[in-house]
Order: C-alpha cells, then structure tokens, then sequence
C-alpha cells in the first residue's frame, strides 16, 4: 500500500512553485524545468550559490576528488589546508569544525560556549536555523523595515526549551536586562538583524557581551564572503568569539563550518562535538575551489557593484513609471535585494509583493516575495538588465490593479 505525500510548494519566502513542473538542472544564472524551460534564479539556494550553478572548475574539482575516494577518516590534508584558509580570515580564531548544515553549526556553537563559560542561557537575535531550542518561538525575522513578529509555538518543540534560548533584540536596554541576570553562555546574532550605524552597534554589542562575561557567536551564514573577505565582521573590522559560516562556503555543497579560539576548542572533545559526515572530502573540495573564484574575482567587491546598480535602475524606473510605493531595497547589502511597498490599501503590501512574485513566476524569473534574494557572480547585467525592466513592468500591473 503507498502512501500519499502532503508535500507544500511553497517556498520559505513566499513563492508557489505548485504550477512549475519540476526542476531538473541548473547552469549558471537559470535552472531549468521538465518541460524545457529556463528559469533565471535570483533566489541562488538562498544564498548558498554564489559563484553560480554547477560551475565547471568546482564540479571538475570535485570529481577528481570523488574518483580517489570520499572519505578518510577524518585524517587528510583538505581538513587542515580549509581550516587554516578559514581562520586566517578571522582574527583570535585558530580552529574550525566542519559540518554539513548550518543548524549543526549552531548547535555546535551552542554547546562550545556553554562548555567553555559554564552556563546555560543563550541569547539569539535572528533566524539560526530549525533545532528544536532554536524555534521555541517562531518569529518572522525577514520582514524588512519591520519589528519581528511572534507566530507562536512550533508543533513538536517541547516549551520547557524557552528558558534555555532567549530571543532579544539589539536595543541597549534589551541587551543590558538580559546580560545581566549573569547566566548568559553567549549572545548568537545574525548580523542583517543589525541597523545603522552597523560598527557603531556591533561595537557595542560585543562590549556588553564582554562586560558580563558572555561570548560573541556571529552567524555570518548569509554575510560569509558576500560582503567582504570575513563577511561582516570584515567590514566593520569588529570581531566575535565563535564565527559561524555556511551557505556559499561551499557554492550549494552542503558544508558549515565553527571558527573558535584554541580556548573555546579545548572544550570540544568533552562536549562530544562529533559527526559521521562532518568531514567527508567532496564538500571541503568544493569549498576550497569557490574560496579561489570567490578571492580571484574579489567577489565581494562586484557583488555590490551589481547590487548598487540594479537597486538604481529599478528605482528610477519604479519612479518614472508612477509607482513610488514600490521600491527596490538592500537587505542591509545590495547583493541581497528585496522588494518593499509601503501604501495605505486595501489589500496588504504582504499580499501585493506575493502577487509580484507570482507574475515574475509567470515570466520565468524566481523571486522571493518575504525573504531577501542573493545575487551571485553568474548573474551577468544583461540578464539583470532584462530582470528590472520585468520587475518595473510588473509592480506597474499590480499599481494598477490594486483597490
């Protein structure tokens, strides 16, 4: 007897892909369905594709490593040559532990900075991923301009896990009420949960962290190499305890990696940080194959250069077209673009930026209606170029329309 799959196409983000026929390749900037049609992505694995889909030295790198053997025990070469790549980036940091996910990462991170401080409480602002002490409350977090909003309990979390997971926001008076109860093992901060002055405030976060005795856990799984060589931390030049890295690390191969000091990774081997797959070869290959694309081609640098300039060519055309309640906005980072509207109608901006998204679908682009999208260094300007004139096209239809 089979069993019938309820399975959603709804994507985190908002978009219906229930229309779509399935997916079965990638290339570059556009991914491609059963029926023949091209795809151009803007959504790039939430991040995790950055140099672009199925990119030929890295898949070629990877089947050479795949040809002489996947897994060695954890005692290969691969493993020390990422680490120290990955710790010279971050100063105080000396080693790493690799993962597949960033969830495994977070958890990991989590018990490091238990063990090493000797207390249990930890403060997270942001989304860091779906273990269970993670989403003791669901909140929207990528609601762009808006405070986080509490969906409620998720089915299956035991709530006695509230007590041990604390979510807080950046305010001074927040942070110091939590910091100060003197239990907090450390403060997890996504840094798109940031606001301007972004140094400003980072400096001061991590000083209340240091003043009560916390640790610093930066998630920089969305940052990591998109704005700069050390992600965020990189460019504010204000570091954490614990670094975090995942998503275009490995250009969609599943890999996440914990930078911490020799301190924090004393503890390591008491807090059984262990893992079957943790250090398999093909990943950690990849890894090192995007790190040289992503440092020959400085893609911090164009990243931006290619989201400064879409953000323009949108928004002066949305202005021309008579449609200024729309507007094309960096997630904290031009290379991670989002849609906002902001109007008195009678339909929510919620519903009309979903009912954008779907008319993108329409035209063969892929758009996340409630979450940030990822330029990647596959995106070329032409296609872009075509992407805006769309985007501008669409949101006029939907000015239009609307009550």
């Amino acid at each position: 007897m089979s069993v019938r799959r309820n399975i959603s196409h709804v994507l985190p983000g908002g978009l219906d892909l229930s229309g779509v026929p399935p997916f079965c390749r990638a290339q570059g900037a556009f991914v491609f369905d059963s029926a023949g049609n091209s795809y151009l992505d803007l959504i790039s694995g939430y991040g995790t594709v950055i140099v672009g889909h199925a990119n030929e030295v890295i898949v070629e790198e990877v089947a050479k490593t795949l040809r002489t053997g996947n897994y060695m025990y954890g005692h290969h070469e691969l493993l020390s040559s990422l680490e120290q790549r990955l710790t010279a980036l971050f100063p105080s940091t000396a080693a790493a532990l690799f993962f597949k996910t960033g969830s495994e990462a977070v958890q990991c991170s989590a018990r490091l900075v238990r063990a090493t401080t000797r207390r249990e409480r930890i403060l997270r602002c942001g989304f860091h991923g779906w273990h269970d002490q993670f989403m003791t409350e669901n909140v929207s977090w990528h609601d762009y301009g808006r405070d986080p909003v509490v969906k409620g309990v998720v089915a299956g979390v035991p709530t006695m896990l509230g007590s041990t997971v604390t979510r807080v926001a950046l305010d001074k008076e927040s942070l110091e009420l939590e910091l100060g109860k003197g239990d907090v093992a450390a403060l997890i901060l996504d840094p798109v949960q940031l606001s301007p002055p972004y140094q400003e405030q980072l400096g001061e976060v991590q000083e209340k962290c240091r003043a009560h005795g916390s640790l610093l856990i930066i998630d920089e799984s969305k940052t990591g190499f998109r704005v700069s060589p050390a992600g965020v931390q990189g460019l504010l030049n204000v570091y954490g305890d614990v670094t975090i890295l995942s998503k275009a690390l490995a250009n969609g191969f599943p890999l996440a990696a914990v930078l911490v000091s020799e301190h924090v990774h004393a503890q390591s081997q008491d807090a059984k940080i262990m893992g079957t797959y943790n250090e398999e070869l093909s990943a950690l290959t990849a890894a090192n194959a995007t790190l040289d694309i992503l440092f020959e081609k400085k893609a911090w640098q164009e990243l931006k250069e290619i989201g400064d300039w879409l953000l323009e060519r949108v928004n002066e055309d949305l202005q021309r077209m008579g449609c200024p309640a729309f507007s094309l906005v960096a997630y904290r980072w031009s290379c991670m673009p989002m849609l906002i509207h902001k109007g008195n109608t009678v339909r929510s901006s919620r519903e009309l930026l979903s009912v954008v998204a779907q008319k993108l679908l329409d035209r063969r682009i892929l758009w996340l209606p409630h979450h940030m999208n990822f330029l990647s260094l596959a995106h070329e300007r032409d296609s872009l170029a075509e992407f805006a004139k769309t985007l501008v096209e669409v949101c006029a239809e939907v000015e239009c329309d609307k009550p």
